[in-house]
């Protein structure tokens, strides 16, 4: 396991993710070991307050060009919870084209995972069991430019910022769209940095872009 980023990125066969939030560290140490050696590609993963992780699996890491070439070992995408046995992954949904980016609202009530096949954010209710109910399609990604979904993030006033065709999109917690930041090529993931939180660090196609913002975002790691 080595640090990337704001968390840490294991590299399941030559793919990697990373996993954000307040974590167990010796859960999660047990539980990427395992998944490196499963049938998943974790792509993007976070953590809720009470231990558990939640992650995408998309196939992007077993494809010519995002990852390392192999056989599927599934026959579909989905989105999966590590709790307290970190052996067994949960599946909590099935029906996407490719799950990608992901996450929590700020009450932690909700989670939202975006698709980038069919370019929309999806949100569902987290129940007290840690499953999820009611996932309905809460916001689209529409536009002229290169680009899809991909990493998504939520800053302090609820506003989720997800990759999309000509940038980072910005949707309203009621899924208004806020307005899209414009940038020069497709962006791939992106997270709130510096003291104040009001820088977006862009990761892009061939480029690093640091982009000021005007509310502050969600610290993606604490110890």
């Amino acid at each position: 396991m080595q640090a990337s980023g704001p968390g840490f990125g294991v590299g399941p066969a030559g793919f990697g993710f990373n996993i954000t939030g307040t974590t167990n560290i010796p859960i999660v140490v047990e539980a990427t070991t395992n998944l490196a050696n499963g049938p998943w590609v974790p792509l993007h993963s976070l953590n809720l307050t009470n231990g558990a992780f939640y992650f995408s699996d998309p196939t992007y890491g077993r494809l010519e060009y995002y990852g390392n070439p192999r056989p599927l070992q599934l026959d579909f995408c989905g989105v999966w919870r590590v709790g307290a046995d970190p052996k067994t992954p949960v599946l909590l949904a099935d029906d996407f084209g490719q799950p990608n980016g992901l996450c929590f609202s700020l009450d932690e009530r909700h989670l939202f995972v975006n698709d980038t096949v069919r370019k929309h954010i999806r949100r569902f209710d987290v129940t007290a069991d840690g499953s999820l109910a009611n996932g309905r399609v809460w916001a689209e990604t529409t536009g002229p430019g290169k680009g899809a979904p991909d990493g998504m993030k939520i800053d302090s006033a609820g506003n989720i910022y997800c990759c999309g065709p000509g940038g980072i999109h910005v949707f309203a917690p009621d899924a208004a769209c806020l307005g899209v930041i414009r940038m020069p090529e497709g962006v791939a993931n992106f997270c709130f940095g510096d003291d104040d939180l009001k820088s977006l660090y862009v990761t892009a196609s061939t480029s690093l872009y640091r982009v000021r913002v005007a509310i502050p975002g969600t610290a993606q790691w604490q110890c």
